[in-house]
């Protein structure tokens, strides 16, 4: 990282350090037991160094995505198995996610003052504060999100960047199988060699290749392990669930229980039958059944939750909540408002768009558009949002600079 003179290097190591300390600062203030999905990851990383096998309480192997509690595993081991030694890793995640969104919006934006508001933003961001906290996959795919975006705008067909995306992706994917369709702006820029058009050279289709191998050789470890747990190798086994619960008779652009689906009297007794792997892969035939089924019903309710999945946050007011909590939240709405209406403006600036604007709005469409096929809350965007502050901050810039040249012309 090259900075023009030492007060843009005093600027962004004092940006970075005030991230870091706020994060800090809430995990020091705030005390929140884990529960539900963020429970089930604790017990994922404890069941490993206690026993040596991964179990998240509910006796799934392979349900919850394995990368974070894997990355947390040797933290735990060495400094103690708590939770605040989990959440100062959160911390140090955090830190990092500043310095990459950094690093991005410099190449996107083109200026040191907007990079650094880039990264204000998103520094500020009640979510992004809040999660270090939790022991949320987030955490880390965050990061792993933007490693993958900084790559593919520096790419220009080395071997080492196309090594490094294969093991950032594969990383990315066993921390959140979200990120799959990103995958698609790594081909293009691979198949391009990070030019403007792809053609298809036997320079570029052999680097596909390698990155196609380096990603399988990092996944490989995991894989054995599930084919040694579940007599076969996946990723993850939620997918079938997901589709599931996002396409079936009673399905709702968000998130509902399995007990409000037809598998509500049966469910318990087929998962104790079937076991992990092929209760869930059944819950999969169902899904498609369904989708083939009624496929425009299918199409309308993916479109709902595409748009759905950009909602405001929600108040919760029919909820019992303390002044400080009231407080926060509908800070949170007014500030998701704001960049959300930011980023929604850069769409009227295309004309203007460059080939890495349209990379950073090629990786927010699909990670935006796979959550169509299952359910949308509110907490899944939270990966994209460094993007979307991004994305937003370039039109602040375009308001800023057109304002100052107004403001010339007067004089």
């Amino acid at each position: 990282m090259k900075f023009e003179n030492n007060i843009e290097a005093i600027s962004f190591y004092g940006v970075v350090t005030l991230s870091f300390s706020i994060k800090l600062v809430a995990i020091s203030v705030l005390s929140i037991s884990p529960e539900a999905d963020y429970l089930a990851y604790w017990n994922l990383v404890t069941s490993l160094l206690e026993t040596g096998v991964m179990n998240d309480g509910n006796g799934n192997v392979a349900f919850f995505n394995s990368g974070y509690p894997l990355f947390l595993a040797p933290f735990l081991y060495i400094f103690g198995q708590t939770q605040e030694v989990a959440q100062v890793v959160n911390t140090i995640l955090g830190g990092l996610s500043t310095v990459l969104l950094y690093c991005c919006a410099r190449i996107v934006l083109k200026n040191h003052i907007y990079a650094l508001i880039a990264c204000l933003l998103w520094g500020f961001y009640p979510p992004n504060i809040l999660y270090t906290e939790y022991l949320a996959k987030e955490n880390l795919v965050i990061p792993l999100l933007l490693s993958q975006m900084y790559l593919i705008l520096t790419y220009r067909g080395t071997w080492i960047k196309t090594f490094l995306l294969g093991v950032v992706f594969a990383t990315g994917m066993l921390s959140g199988s979200a990120i799959l369709f990103t995958v698609l702006p790594i081909v293009y820029v691979i198949l391009s060699l990070g030019k403007s058009s792809v053609k298809f050279s036997q320079a570029s289709i052999i680097r596909l290749c390698f990155f196609g191998l380096v990603f399988l050789l990092t996944m490989s470890p995991w894989l054995a392990y599930t084919k040694s747990q579940l007599g076969v190798a996946v990723i993850t086994t939620n997918s079938g669930f997901n589709l599931y619960i996002g396409n079936n008779p009673n399905s709702t652009p968000h998130f509902i229980s399995i007990t409000d689906t037809p598998m509500a009297d049966t469910w318990h007794a087929l998962k104790k039958e079937k076991g992990e792997f092929e209760s869930f892969a059944y819950l999969k035939k169902l899904a498609v059944d369904h989708i083939i089924e009624n496929p425009l019903s299918t199409l309308s309710l993916a479109l709902q939750k595409v748009v759905l999945f950009w909602e405001p946050p929600p108040l919760n007011r029919h909820l019992e909540q303390p002044i400080p909590e009231k407080v926060i939240r509908v800070a949170w709405l007014a500030y998701y408002c704001v960049l959300f209406m930011l980023a929604l403006s850069s769409l009227f600036l295309i004309k203007n768009f460059k080939r890495e604007h349209y990379l950073v709005l090629s990786i927010i469409v699909l990670f935006c558009a796979i959550h169509g096929a299952v359910y949308v809350a509110p907490r899944y965007r939270l990966p994209i949002m460094p993007l979307v502050v991004l994305v937003g901050t370039y039109a602040l810039s375009w308001f800023i600079n057109s304002y100052v040249q107004f403001q010339n012309r007067r004089q």
